[in-house]
C-alpha cells in the first residue's frame, strides 16, 4: 500500500442511480447521497477513488479494509487528505482497483450493476476528466 502526502484534493462525482435522478421516491434518503469521490492527483498520475464510496455504492456488507485486502497492492493507496474535519487517512484505489472491486463482486445487486454501467460509460467510454 502506497502512502502519499497531505493536502490531496477531493472531487465529488454525483452518482445518478438509474432513472430516479438521485431521489429515493419513498425509499428514504438512501439514494440521495450516493457519490463517488475522486482524489485529484498530481499531473501524470492516474485517478484514484475513495474505496469507502465504492463499497457504499455497491451495497457491500464487507468493510473497506476487507475489500482492500482482496485487491492488488499496486492499485490501493493510503492517503492523508485534508478535510473540513482535519487531516484524515483514507484508502483509495486506482481505476484498475475500481474495476477489480466491481468485477469481482460476489453479489450482482442492482447497485453493482448500476456502478458497473457508470464505469463503462464514464471511465471506459473515454471521459478523460474522470479518470485522469
Amino acid at each position: 500500500m502506497c502512502v502519499l502526502g497531505v493536502g490531496m484534493e477531493i472531487i465529488e462525482i454525483n452518482f445518478e442511480p438509474g432513472d430516479e435522478g438521485g431521489k429515493g421516491k419513498g425509499r428514504g434518503d438512501k439514494k440521495k447521497n450516493q457519490r463517488l469521490r475522486r482524489v485529484k492527483t498530481p499531473e501524470g498520475e492516474g485517478a484514484r477513488f475513495l474505496l469507502v464510496d465504492v463499497v457504499k455504492l455497491m451495497g457491500l456488507k464487507s468493510n473497506v479494509t476487507t475489500v482492500g485486502n482482496r485487491l492488488d497492492q499496486r492499485d490501493i493507496f493510503r492517503e492523508d487528505i485534508l478535510t473540513s474535519g482535519g487531516t484524515q487517512t483514507m484508502i483509495t484505489v486506482s481505476v484498475m482497483g475500481l474495476l477489480q472491486t466491481v468485477l469481482s463482486a460476489r453479489c450482482k445487486s442492482e447497485e453493482v450493476k448500476r456502478l458497473h454501467q457508470w464505469i463503462r460509460e464514464n471511465i471506459l467510454g473515454g471521459n478523460r476528466a474522470l479518470c485522469c
